[in-house]
């Protein structure tokens, strides 16, 4: 006969109750899974009977009521300075065009002309750099400053004479000052920044709002304009956003970058690094050794070591011990950029060549960094592209309006007290 040891209860208790707790846990795993089958479904068939459709609606609504009148001003100041060039040179010809008397059409002033033209024109301000002309503007553009006071001048491609600047009370200066500033200063550039990361929030949400279900996904594409008239603008709202929300998306980024420059960058860094020079420093040991550098030779130097390339900016260091940087590029006669640029640094004592700077092995951060400024202008194809970022830069205006419209079909105009209509008798008298 065989004698079994004897289990406690307790432990039998145990054991029930942890195959319990198996049976609980399991029902509950099954449950989970259901309710997120469930949801997975809602979402892609019947988008508007979840509850977090409801709640990103209420977010995109509100961030649309506190930043609607923004974007609309924002798109249309920024479309406005796509062809801010074009605009500037139909109304001052003199500060951009250059008629070219016979005898005189390769003869092109030497940045010393210039240097000494804007000089005696501008006394008290300091020089920081020069441009060349290109093919949208025959003069040099020079920038100069006077403590905290930045200016553009513009001098004469033959003499280096100043022409003069655009007016700083214009209303393409003030219309600038709106978008990049909000007319207040540093304050309104870091709202400006607030502003931009609060655009990529509504474009998300709206993608969101915006999505229809599997089955009748095509019809938010298009526009039926045979419905009444509430139904048209959602349906305006809705696709227009769709379309262009990769742009909206892009504008929002690039756009904060101006305000936080430096946390983009280090963004950008985290998935790929950037390359940064750091420019070298003229030797001020020199200082009463040598007499200044001859920039006109430096420039010249420059160029011959360029390979095709053209003089396109000469940057006078604000420092006693700054170099002189030569810039020169291929300069493109259709447009206001230009390409393959090649820094050159001098010391601005012996003229010595202390480095050059060839952005030609670029990582993928520096590329992401050197389209910032194109992707937001529109100017990586000159004239057509601009064209275009001007029509497309209105569509954000468009949805503010539209936005603002649906707001009061949907939610103000059921909350206005509607107007009492007087009594009347059958026969029509009060």
């Amino acid at each position: 006969m065989r004698y079994r040891a004897a289990v406690p209860i307790d432990g039998f208790r145990a054991a029930e109750d942890s195959l319990n707790l198996s049976s609980q846990s399991g029902r509950l795993h099954k449950i989970q899974i259901s309710s997120l089958l469930m949801l997975w479904e809602n979402l892609t068939h019947r988008p508007h009977r979840t509850a977090i459709r409801r709640l990103v609606f209420q977010i995109h609504l509100w961030i649309g009521i506190a930043i609607g009148l923004y974007v609309f001003g924002i798109s249309v100041t920024g479309a406005t300075l796509v062809l801010r060039e074009e605009i500037e040179i139909l109304l001052y010809p003199q500060l951009f065009r250059h008629d070219r008397t016979e005898g005189t059409e390769s003869q092109r002033a030497t940045p010393t002309m210039v240097l000494k033209g804007v000089q005696s024109a501008y006394h008290d301000f300091t020089i920081s750099a020069i441009y060349s002309p290109t093919g949208k503007r025959d003069t040099f553009m020079v920038y100069i400053n006077r403590n905290e006071d930045y200016r553009t001048a513009y001098a004469d491609p033959v003499t280096g004479a100043a022409l003069g600047e655009v007016p700083r009370d214009s209303f393409l200066g003030w219309v600038q000052d709106l978008h990049f500033n909000l007319l207040a200063g540093s304050t309104g550039r870091l709202l400006n920044g607030v502003g931009g990361l609060a655009l990529l929030l509504l474009g998300f949400t709206g993608l969101m709002i915006w999505w229809p279900g599997v089955s009748t996904w095509k019809h938010g594409l298009t526009v039926n304009f045979r419905k009444n008239w509430t139904r048209i603008i959602w349906e305006l709202h809705g696709a227009t956003g769709f379309w262009t929300l990769a742009l909206i998306l892009m504008w929002g980024l690039t756009g904060a970058y101006f305000t936080f420059p430096q946390q983009y960058r280090s963004v950008v860094e985290a998935v790929s690094p950037t390359t940064r020079f750091t420019p070298p420093l003229s030797d001020l040991t020199l200082r009463d050794s040598y007499t200044p550098a001859d920039i006109d030779s430096l420039a010249i130097r420059a160029v011959e070591e360029s390979r095709g390339r053209e003089l396109w900016g000469v940057d006078i260091p604000s420092t006693d011990d700054g170099a002189i940087e030569i810039v020169t590029a291929t300069i493109r006669r259709d447009r206001w950029a230009n390409r393959d640029q090649r820094e050159f640094y001098f010391d601005r004592f012996s003229g010595e060549l202390l480095a050059q700077h060839d952005p030609v092995n670029r990582t993928l951060g520096d590329i992401v960094m050197a389209w910032i400024v194109p992707l937001h202008f529109g100017t990586f194809a000159g004239l057509a592209s601009r064209i275009v970022w001007l029509v497309l830069g209105l569509t954000p205006a468009l949805l503010s309006v539209t936005g603002a419209l649906v707001w009061w079909n949907r939610v103000l105009r059921n909350r206005w007290p509607k107007p009492v209509q007087p009594e009347t008798d059958g026969s029509g008298h009060r």
